[in-house]
Order: structure tokens, then sequence, then C-alpha cells
């Protein structure tokens, strides 16, 4: 169905395919003519921040590794930067400068699960930011950049409760160190993966034995029969011999 709009001599226009795309190519266009004035603009702020010897650089968002997440109120489109994690696209605005980040922690790694949660865990162990409802697509992407970024991760099955586990590690911060520091949350992933390959192994331990079991009862079985067979001939070749 073409889509319809009122024009300004009051009658009602009809639009075909083609009108739609010459729309969508002007949109293109106009966003193209925006991006250039915005990068001049920027440019020319980072000029005048250097003539006045203020430090000042403008970030440009890398679009490619995007992801949408709930960081505060709503589901917003999440863009990293070279120094930040931003979502300016919506009130509130979330703004995360990398410098601050000391680990981050996937949380619901379930197989078969759609969504995960993001634990970020801040350099001063007592601030934490969660950003719920990422895809799983999108795991693998922000794993690889925050390894380029040098920033350590781990991944678990369960949502932790940090604001007692940072309690945790304030007030025994030198056992905390002893005992590897956020290896923890790496110990607790192998020992997930252990348990589960120890029932996977058990399951087919259990499994083998049935079949071995099923093996010596039906060989049994076959057995007895052949037995009862040759009892049965033994016999019946006696009573010919004795009727003869």
């Amino acid at each position: 169905m073409a889509a319809e709009d009122i024009n300004f001599k009051g009658g009602r226009q009809r639009y075909t395919d083609m009108d739609e795309l010459e729309q969508e190519e002007r949109e293109r266009i106009q966003k193209k003519r925006l991006n250039s004035k915005f990068l001049a603009y920027s440019k020319y702020i980072e000029k005048a921040a250097e003539e006045n010897k203020t430090p000042l650089e403008i970030d440009i968002p890398m679009e490619k590794l995007s992801f949408f997440g709930c960081a505060m109120k709503s589901v917003v489109k999440i863009r990293p930067t070279k120094n930040c994690l931003v979502a300016i696209s919506e009130f509130p605005f979330f703004v995360l400068d990398f410098d601050d980040i000391q680990a981050v922690h996937f949380e619901r790694i379930i197989f078969g699960i759609k969504n995960f949660d993001m634990a970020i865990l801040y350099k001063d162990c007592t601030t934490f930011k969660r950003i719920n409802s990422i895809h799983i697509e999108r795991m693998e992407d922000l794993k690889t950049f925050f390894d380029e970024i040098g920033v350590i991760y781990s991944e678990g099955q369960a949502t932790l409760n940090w604001a007692n586990v940072l309690t945790e590690i304030r007030e025994n911060f030198e056992d905390w160190l002893e005992d590897g520091g956020w290896n923890f949350l790496i110990e607790d992933v192998d020992s997930d993966a252990e348990s589960g390959e120890e029932e996977e192994s058990g399951e087919d331990s259990e499994a083998a034995y049935g079949s071995e079991f099923d093996e010596d009862s039906s060989s049994g079985s076959d057995d007895s029969s052949d037995k009862g067979f040759s009892n049965g001939s033994d016999s019946g070749s006696n009573g010919l011999s004795e009727e003869g």
C-alpha cells in the first residue's frame, strides 16, 4: 500500500515507491550534511580551546560497536567511544569514563537465554553500574573491545549482589589481594564448567553401565535359550533312540 500525505493545496498526494526512494536519498544527504557541519564545529571548538590553553578533545562514537541496553530507566542505544561509554540520545544521559572501570562481569550467561546483564565495577571498590537487557549476540564484541582497552572481564550465571561483594572486599582487602583479587569470578566460572562436565560424565557412565547391563542380560537370555533348545533336542533324540 502506498503512503499518503496531505499537501499544502488541500488535496491528498499519493507516494509511489520511487518517491519513497527519493525521500530516503534526501534524508541520507541531509544526514551527511549535518555530520560534516558538526565535524567542522567540533574542530572549531578544539582549536578555540587550544588557543585558550584549555585541553579539550571531541570524542566520536564507534557506531559498529553500539548496542542496546538499559543503563538508566529504559532501553537505549549505547555507544563506546575512545574514552567513554555513552548513551545521550534520551534523558537521563549516561556517560562512563573507561579510566574509572576496574572490571566488568557479564551476568545471566545461561544457554538458550537471549539477553544478559553487564555489571561494571569502579576502581574505588564502592561504586558499580549495571546495564541490563543486552542482546546475547553483542557479548563477544564487548569482550573483544574490553580486551583491546585493557579492562578485565568475566562471566557467570548468577546475578551477584555487588553492594555486599564490594563491602566484603573493602573490609578484607589484604585477604582479597592474597586470594587473587578478581580471580574468584573466573574460578566460579571454571567450577561451574567442571561441575557441568562431571554431571555429563556421570550421565555417560550411567548410560554405558546400562548398555553393558543390557548386553549381559541379553547374552544371558540367549545362553539360556540355547541351553533350553539343546536340552530339548537331547531329550528328543533320547526319546527317538528309546523308541527305536
